[in-house]
């Protein structure tokens, strides 16, 4: 661990996870120009977005291992160039196929991002600085994704959709250049060398990634869920137009980065991980009632957005600074970060299909938060029995 924080590697692996997010927001705003060139199917579509998450949720422990083996910061870099190409790829794309197979490149690239970007900070961070800056690293998924949806209708409007596609692989290579030019933290030095099938079961079987691990997943089950659905719940029980629902959506994505940070600010203040854990979601249990309470005025149930997206942001604050410390050994914390977001694809993937099911069979939103209440109980019990191991 460094003696003195090195502020332009934190500041410059934060960029490098926006730009990664940015590549994830770019395409929801861009799907009906996309679908009507290229004449895809709502299928086709759904995967040209959710490629990302099943990527990750397939490679997600390997990118790490990746990150442990070869360093951060060249994985961070690689990751930032894939996403280049890909999004590079993906705008002179003709067929649903083509674009299909662009995006594929793109998510290892985001996931190549995603896992090595906490692990560059946590290396660049001095002890007493480390609560803060890897508190600053979990804001990238929300900033990444607001900053874009809020730039996209101009940035379209302006240049298409492949021009949009174009510019955010030219700023994602000059970022992965710079990150070449920089001096990289010397990793943990390996103490132990051990197969991959070792290392595998060292993390698997270690009760704090597993924990944070499956933390994440129930969190990103239910904030990924009211994102995804949002507007569509907006305009069908609020009567909001769809211009005023994508914008309200930015508003409450960006929300989710107060929480981020508050996270880091409260265990800093001592308070423990496990407690912002749970006191995250309580806070998420409880506005959920309140967003899909139809008898409520319109202004409280967007407040109770509000208050979801910033009370949940404090637990990818809280789990993802916990890497370092959960880590059954300091030449892991790239494979425990890479579990780590497994789980918060595993939680991407299941949640919207499944709150979309039970909102066709019953007809009504509102019967969504009973799936969303079980995945925060389940994190408050989980953080609760556990709560020596993850501190």
């Amino acid at each position: 661990m460094n003696t003195s924080t090195r502020w332009p590697v934190i500041l410059l692996a934060l960029g490098g996870g926006i730009l990664a997010a940015s590549h994830f927001g770019k395409m929801p705003p861009s799907l009906p120009t996309i679908r009507d060139d290229l004449q895809l199917t709502l299928v086709q579509a759904g995967w040209a977005v959710s490629v990302f998450s099943l990527i990750g949720l397939v490679f997600g422990l390997f990118a790490g291992l990746l990150t442990d083996s070869f360093g951060a910061r060249r994985i961070l870099s690689l990751g930032l160039i894939l996403l280049a190409l890909g999004s590079l790829a993906g705008s002179f794309a003709e067929t649903g196929s083509a674009l299909l197979a662009a995006r594929a490149i793109e998510g290892g690239g985001f996931l190549a991002a995603a896992t090595s970007g906490g692990v560059l900070i946590a290396q660049a961070t001095a002890n007493e600085d480390l609560k803060l800056t890897l508190g600053l690293w979990s804001t990238y998924m929300p900033a990444g994704s607001a900053l874009m949806i809020l730039a996209s209708p101009i940035l379209l409007e302006a240049l298409g959709w492949q021009g949009l596609f174009q510019l955010v692989a030219g700023i994602s290579l000059l970022w992965a250049l710079l990150l070449l030019r920089i001096d990289a933290p010397a990793p943990a030095r390996r103490t132990i060398r051990q197969s991959l099938g070792q290392t595998v079961r060292t993390v698997l079987t270690s009760v704090g990634p597993v924990v944070l691990s499956l933390c994440f997943s129930f969190y990103t089950f239910q904030w990924i869920t009211l994102m995804v659905w949002l507007p569509s719940a907006m305009i069908e029980t609020m009567g909001l137009s769809t211009a005023a629902a994508a914008t309200v959506t930015a508003i409450v994505v960006a929300t989710n980065i107060v929480g981020n940070l508050g996270a880091g600010w409260l265990q800093s203040r001592g308070l423990k991980r496990w407690a912002v854990l749970a006191g995250g979601a309580v806070l998420m249990m409880v506005s959920a009632q309140i967003i899909f309470m139809d008898t409520l005025p319109d202004y409280l149930r967007l407040i109770g957005c509000l208050v979801f997206s910033g009370a949940g942001g404090m637990l990818p604050g809280a789990i993802l600074s916990g890497a370092p410390v959960v880590s059954p050994t300091p030449n892991l914390i790239g494979a425990t970060n890479g579990l780590m977001v497994q789980g918060s694809h595993l939680g991407q993937m299941i949640g919207p299909p499944v709150i979309a099911a039970i909102v066709s069979a019953s007809g009504h939103w509102e019967a969504s938060v009973w799936a969303m209440n079980a995945a925060a109980l389940l994190t408050i019990l989980l953080v609760f029995l556990t709560r020596r191991q993850i501190g």
